[in-house]
């Protein structure tokens, strides 16, 4: 995990306090993430054949969710049936093939993925 800690900055530029018309001088101190970082580094949760799982972003791919169930294919010239539920709307549930993806919430989305044979 990154360290985020920053020793203090003494006035990283002089900003205008516009009710009193005077200059404050700006600092930052401890383990000041921000919100901007936080949220570039946060990972979604997702739910794979009943295992909780993170991705890094909230657009999941078949082949990101296959791989995530099965990091070894059970057999060679093995597909996948993908269907998934809790997403984010206008395609809440419904099933994924090679290609597509589906965007997911920040927490909850399940995805049940069972091996097929390929024809």
């Amino acid at each position: 995990m990154i360290d985020y800690t920053w020793e203090v900055v003494d006035c990283l530029l002089p900003k205008q306090d516009v009710r009193k018309n005077r200059k404050v001088r700006v600092f930052m101190t401890g383990n000041n993430t921000g919100a901007e970082d936080s949220a570039r580094h946060k990972e979604i949760a997702i739910i794979v054949n009943g295992q909780r799982k993170t991705v890094p972003s909230q657009t999941v791919s078949y082949d990101e969710v296959v791989a995530l169930a099965y990091p070894t294919p059970p057999a060679p010239n093995m597909g996948f049936n993908v269907t998934y539920r809790n997403a984010v709307a206008p395609n809440r549930e419904g099933s994924l093939v090679e290609g597509q993806s589906v965007t997911v919430r920040e927490e909850g989305t399940i995805f049940n993925v069972t091996p097929t044979n390929k024809s």
